[in-house]
């Protein structure tokens, strides 16, 4: 017992910062509770791709098995091989199995991780000597950041951005305290932000640590490099089976497999000068959206009209310049430029040293960094200040600071407003809504009145009105840029009203419908339908932009999913193979490209079904069972429109066959003439011993973790 309060007390210490907690959830349901009530719904790709991918884990998990291959979406894809699906997620599989609407476990999910970023940036103002109103401060204006108003619709994100001050404080922890216990934590921490996260955020977290260690223990190379490594090796192994499924299974399905251009890379999405505005004024997002430069959801960088003269006011605490937090300053700058772009060079070094950084297409994602710096800094300034009231001295000069910042800050609010207004004068605006000078309209001048004429019996309350106005200012930014965030429809509701929990079919499947019936959602993941296309961030062209959208379309709608063929023909040019595929209508003779062509078949070309015969006896994800007769003397073909996949396999009369790639996309198999009993099966190669080292990765380092933390020294 003695051990376990021993450990409670490195994270929520003592009942101000239980109840500080406490009363940050508190506010952070109420802010959201509208997604709790299920009055509105998450938008865009949180709804449209990550709620049906969810749906799915939890229906296969349910059913006693991984989630490996999804047959309804895109004629099948290794679903387990995007590595931002919560497959192998601790708390998706919980929330899952405990919540049997998945709409509302989704939602559970999603805003479990963005309270958890919250509560570790309180968490982390602790062990960096602030005070429990200080970590609220910043805890608010961290989870009501720009990044996650923004961002929000990427699920993805939000799981990555909930482990980053646990990460961080975690290692830091461990070089402080001299306890390499603590990076077996971060290490369990940076694996969990792994299994759901978005994966360029994954790789990219072990250069955010590594700045951050440097930065703050120059001096200390041994321990930095030991927290580094502990962390990496446990992040690689728990990542280990998503990673190894994506460069193995996702061959075929997805051109993320190779770096991204230098040009998209570096110039894609970045934090824009007419985002600059949204620091101050965060509607811009909505209301200079089109002269944005970026997508909607990468532009809003707020982090609270206090944020900033509070931060500086952090920095200048430390009245000696040798004192001063240059490492926080080397940590900002860093990130402020790299979220910048190509354009200000840094990223476009890191394209060529940080092999990483090739496979990242956003810039402006970063800003979650130099957002989480900043909201950091505010928490310490604001612990700073509050300390500096508690003595007659510092009560009458800490009012007086803080008055002087609030005109400063005010001062620049006027001049960003007349700047912004200028800017969309020029590009034709003919309005200014009232949202676009909002939270700072309400907020500066409250701030500043306040500590204008407050008297001196009023000055040991002032933190108390400080925090509760950052509270509203962060409460105002939801409430003006919702638009991002959620909107005011019902679907994930009626979804679940027509939710298919189970994915065995006894006899025949059925054809599939057109990819486009339900849009960028993924319904059908939910439904259990079967379509030629689907919303995933796996894409390979060819299928995707030609062969779905022509006339072999009916072909890949046809019930008829196996067929016979007695000859096939080589693919001198793949190009040339998919534009005859493409101009393939219903009712004609179907070619079979395989590549390199078996000997001895002849370039025959026969109508799907008009050749011996096929039946489906039992249809599962990973699994099909089925029956073949094949007419004649020769071998044949057995050719399909289900997608191929490294990980299949077949049988055939309880054999082992080889499987084909035919058609560039889909998978067959050689038959010899008479009857046959067939077995799919798709079972990749290392996929459950990954999984073992994972799980036993993930709980090795928790406990292992936790007993060196509380172990006595001698």
């Amino acid at each position: 017992m003695g051990n376990l309060i021993k450990f409670a007390e490195i994270f929520f210490v003592r009942r101000r910062w239980l109840k500080t907690g406490a009363v940050f959830l508190l506010f952070f349901s109420l802010l959201l509770s509208q997604l709790i009530v299920r009055t509105v719904e998450p938008r865009w790709d949180a709804r449209d791709e990550v709620y049906p991918g969810f749906t799915y884990v939890i229906d296969a998990v349910r059913e006693g098995r991984f989630p490996l291959w999804d047959p309804y979406t895109k004629g099948g894809y290794p679903f387990h091989a995007e590595p931002h699906q919560p497959t192998l997620s601790p708390v998706a599989l919980v929330l899952g199995l405990t919540i049997s609407d998945t709409g509302l476990g989704f939602i559970f999910y999603w805003l479990i991780h963005w309270a958890l970023a919250g509560l570790g940036m309180l968490w982390l103002v602790r062990i960096l000597g602030g005070t429990p109103l200080g970590g609220f401060v910043a805890a608010v204006c961290f989870s009501f950041s720009g990044f996650f108003i923004g961002n929000a619709e990427h699920t993805p994100f939000m799981v990555n951005a909930a482990y980053l001050p646990w990460i961080l404080g975690l290692a830091d922890l461990g070089i402080s305290r001299k306890k390499s216990g603590y990076f077996l934590l971060a290490g369990f921490a940076m694996g969990l932000s792994s299994l759901g996260g978005y994966p360029a955020f994954v790789g990219f977290m072990g250069l955010t640590l590594g700045l951050w260690l440097v930065l703050r223990y120059s001096t200390e190379w041994r321990a930095v490099a030991i927290a580094l490594g502990v962390v990496g090796v446990c992040t690689v192994l728990v990542w280990l089976p998503v990673l190894h499924a994506f460069f193995v299974e996702g061959v075929g399905h997805t051109e993320r497999l190779a770096t991204l251009d230098p040009h998209l890379a570096n110039f894609g999405e970045p934090f824009t000068f007419p985002a600059f505005f949204t620091l101050f004024f965060p509607f811009t997002t909505f209301a200079a959206r089109d002269w944005m430069g970026s997508d909607i959801s990468m532009s809003d960088g707020y982090v609270g009209i206090l944020t900033l003269p509070l931060a500086v006011y952090w920095w200048l605490s430390e009245t000696e310049r040798s004192k001063r937090p240059w490492w926080w300053l080397g940590f900002f700058l860093f990130m402020f430029v790299l979220s910048l772009g190509g354009r200000a060079g840094l990223r476009t070094l890191l394209y060529y040293i940080f092999p990483l950084a090739r496979y990242v297409r956003y810039s402006s994602i970063f800003r979650l960094y130099w957002i989480f710096a900043l909201a950091l800094a505010g928490g310490l300034g604001f612990s700073a200040w509050a300390r500096a009231l508690n003595s007659q001295a510092g009560l009458s000069r800490g009012l007086l600071t803080m008055r002087a910042l609030l005109a400063k800050q005010s001062v620049a609010v006027l001049f960003v407003a007349a700047s912004l207004i200028l800017f969309l004068v020029a590009h034709g605006a003919k309005w200014y809504p009232l949202p676009l000078f909002l939270p700072a309209l309400l907020i500066l001048p409250a701030a500043y009145l306040f500590f204008r004429f407050s008297r001196r019996d009023l000055g040991r309350v002032a933190p108390l009105v400080l925090a509760s106005l950052a509270l509203i200012d962060m409460g105002i930014h939801l409430h003006i840029n919702r638009g991002t965030l959620w909107q005011r429809t019902d679907t994930i509701k009626r979804v679940e009203q027509v939710h298919v929990r189970t994915t065995k079919i006894k006899g025949e499947p059925g054809g599939r419908i057109p990819g486009h019936v339900y849009g960028n959602f993924d319904e059908q993941q939910v439904r259990k339908t079967f379509t030629t296309g689907g919303y995933t961030a796996m894409q390979v062209k060819g299928y995707e932009n030609t062969l779905v959208q022509s006339s072999f379309s009916a072909v890949l709608q046809s019930p008829l999913r196996f067929w016979l063929a007695p000859g096939a023909e080589p693919v001198s040019d793949s190009a040339v193979a998919l534009n005859t595929l493409a101009a393939t209508p219903a009712g004609a003779p179907v070619p079979v490209f395989i590549d390199p062509l078996p000997s001895g078949f002849p370039a025959t070309r026969v109508v799907p079904g008009t050749f011996g015969t096929t039946h489906i006896e039992r249809y599962e994800p990973e699994k099909i069972e089925m029956r073949a007769d094949v007419p004649g003397s020769s071998r044949v073909i057995m050719l399909s429109t289900e997608r191929w996949g490294n990980g299949w396999k077949a049988f055939v009369d309880d054999s082992p066959v080889p499987i084909l790639l035919i058609n560039l996309y889909f998978r067959g198999i050689i038959l010899s003439p008479g009857q046959h009993r067939i077995e799919w099966r798709y079972e990749p190669p290392r996929w459950h011993l990954l999984v073992g080292i994972s799980i036993s990765t993930l709980f090795l380092a928790l406990v292992i973790g936790l007993l060196l933390v509380v172990r006595k020294q001698k």
